[in-house]
């Protein structure tokens, strides 16, 4: 598992500005969440910098994919700690891990770090997987931000 963060500085945020909202309550199997992101591919994604911006050289589309909550899983990480995933019946796609999977309310449940693929173990003449989506929940990101010191907002459904 892989989260980073950084710090801007000399922002100027607009007063409308909403920040987005971490949900607390655990997520349930059976849930529908869904996913964005930018799932381009590389080679396509062309970038220049130009006047020290990143300025993209086409206008990527943002996409969008739901799918319902298969299993939540725990994972001990190298640190001791426990981190919580949660699985989707359906794939993130590439371009959408660091994104956010959230609820039908808008609320962030958690970000998408990769797509496992499980083989079904059929006799077919090539091998047949079933392909899930996997995310870091939102518990686990708001420790990682406590212990950091930095601020976000969070609700109880």
């Amino acid at each position: 598992m892989d989260i980073a963060s950084y710090k801007i500085t000399n922002v100027i945020i607009p007063d409308d500005y909403t920040p987005p909202v971490f949900r607390k309550t655990e997520v349930k199997a059976g849930e529908m969440l869904c996913r964005t992101g930018y799932p381009l591919l590389e080679d396509l994604l062309a970038t220049e910098i130009r006047e020290n911006e990143f300025v993209l050289n086409m206008h990527p589309t943002l996409f969008v994919n739901s799918g319902l909550v298969g299993r939540i899983r725990k994972e001990i990480m190298n640190d001791g700690s426990c981190a919580r995933f949660i699985e989707l019946d359906s794939p993130g796609l590439r371009g959408q891990s660091g994104g956010p999977l959230f609820d039908v309310d808008g609320k962030i449940c958690g970000m998408q770090s990769r797509t496992q693929h499980y083989t079904l173990g059929f006799n077919t003449p090539s091998p047949t997987y079933y392909h899930v989506g996997e995310a870091i929940d939102a518990s686990t990101i708001c420790r990682y931000l406590d212990t950091l010191g930095i601020q976000y907002s969070s609700c109880i459904l």
